[in-house]
């Protein structure tokens, strides 16, 4: 492996997207036959929206090298993406098998399972990859989607709540408590976790629960639509807005 590719294994690994183009143009510089820095162009052209694009090269550094992780991985999140979800579960089987404790694999399992509301294969997912990595933030987010999901209100609060002692700064569970601590009027707590959220992931959907909880107080809250904009928030703070199930109208195909 050269520098390049080395930089590009770092960068990949620390989620430093904004500096993925530059390093990656760079590595393909030095070998155009890279398949890591094919792939890599593949993950930089689907953050920037051209999917058929990066579809195009995540099959070219398959055809490197078949077994390029990152050019599996990327195919598997075009799939995902588009609402292939057969053919994200397939790559992401073949992902566990071949690296069963890389917690990236784990947590995109569960982004799978979690995003299709599968909740058998989701509580499955979730539990092992907790077993393996206990205090990653990621997994413990996706646990708490899952809970909020499964409409367990006390579940979903001391989920919330235990995230918070091993990252301060998680926002979906201040998002959860803040609109747990508003629902039960207790409104310092409440803007305490909202603003919290709103510094951490500014967001017009958490702005308008804050706008709420200063009408509450004043007695002129109007509920229905700030429920409908914490529902969008707590999707939108694990998945990007194209992942949404609810957005595809996609089934599994079995």
């Amino acid at each position: 492996m050269n520098s390049s590719e080395q930089q590009l294994g770092f960068i990949l690994t620390n989620q430093w997207w904004e500096h993925l183009d530059h390093f990656t143009d760079q590595a393909l510089t030095e070998d155009p036959s890279s398949s890591l820095a094919v792939a890599c162009k593949g993950f930089v052209r689907l953050r920037q929206g051209d999917s058929q694009g990066a579809q195009r090269l995540f099959l070219n550094s398959l055809a490197i090298d078949p077994t390029d992780s990152v050019g599996r991985s990327g195919l598997f999140y075009f799939h995902l993406q588009e609402g292939d979800f057969a053919e994200a579960d397939d790559l992401i089987k073949g992902l566990l098998r071949d690296f069963p404790e890389y917690e990236g694999v784990h947590i995109a399992r569960c982004k799978l399972y979690a995003l299709f509301r599968d909740r058998s294969r989701a509580t499955q997912a979730i539990g092992e990859a907790l077993f393996l990595h206990p205090e990653s933030e990621p997994i413990r987010s996706l646990e708490l989607y899952h809970a909020y999901h499964g409409n367990d209100a006390a579940k979903t609060v001391e989920l919330s709540t235990e995230i918070l002692k091993i990252s301060p700064e998680n926002a979906l569970a201040h998002l959860i408590l803040g609109w747990d601590r508003l629902t039960a009027k207790e409104f310092d707590q409440a803007e305490y976790h909202l603003r919290t959220c709103m510094r951490i992931n500014p967001d017009e959907n958490t702005a308008r629960m804050l706008q709420l909880l200063e009408n509450t107080r004043d007695g002129k809250a109007s509920w229905k639509l700030v429920f409908w904009a914490y529902k969008r928030r707590i999707s939108r703070l694990l998945f990007r807005k194209r992942f949404l199930l609810e957005r595809l109208q996609m089934k599994w195909r079995r």
